[in-house]
């Protein structure tokens, strides 16, 4: 069980890193649009 977190963990963390960068390049064009 700890291993498999331990080898889901990176992916778990690429998917977070992307939707949080999704998240900051849509929030930034809408402030950039106003």
């Amino acid at each position: 069980m700890t291993l498999h977190l331990h080898i889901l963990q990176p992916c778990l963390v690429q998917i977070l890193k992307r939707k949080i960068y999704h998240l900051l390049k849509n929030h930034l064009s809408i402030s950039f649009v106003r």
